[in-house]
Parts: structure tokens; C-alpha cells; sequence
């Protein structure tokens, strides 16, 4: 039983040090998704613009942002960037 305790601790360190990288890695990746959904064809945005929409669209809303993974047209109006 106390060979396998230092195999658990280690797994135990091991998965909280995943998932603080993963939080840290979550927003950029997020905001990657938002620029690729701002990029569609109907959508005509310079580069600019995209960017400083999804900086926009988090500032104001980080807790939806997150929710919807950076789907940022899931939940504004229709038509808002148009």
C-alpha cells in the first residue's frame, strides 16, 4: 500500500499541473476560434476589425465568451456584423 502512495501523489500533482495549463492555454485558444468564426465569407471584416471585436466581445462578457468557446455568433444579434 505505501509503494503505491508516491505513484498517486504523483498522479495527483501531475493532473493539477495539466489543468492549470490547459486554463492557461483556454482563452487564447478560445479567441483563435472567434477570429476564425469572424472570417466567414459573409462577413466582411478586415483583420483589424476581427481582432478588435473578439478583444471587445471578451472585455465585456468573459463569462459568455467562455461559455460558448469563442462562438461568438451564437450569441450576438444576427446581423451585428454586417
Amino acid at each position: 500500500m505505501k509503494a503505491y502512495a508516491g505513484v498517486g501523489i504523483c498522479l495527483g500533482i501531475f493532473l493539477l499541473v495539466g489543468l492549470q495549463i490547459e486554463q492557461q492555454y483556454r482563452s487564447q485558444r478560445y479567441m483563435n476560434k472567434c477570429l476564425f468564426y469572424l472570417n466567414n465569407k459573409d462577413i466582411k471584416l478586415t483583420e483589424e476589425q476581427r481582432n478588435f471585436a473578439c478583444g471587445n466581445i471578451y472585455r465585456e462578457s468573459p463569462a459568455l465568451f467562455e461559455y460558448y468557446k469563442g462562438n461568438v455568433l451564437k450569441f450576438m444579434p444576427k446581423d451585428s456584423f454586417k
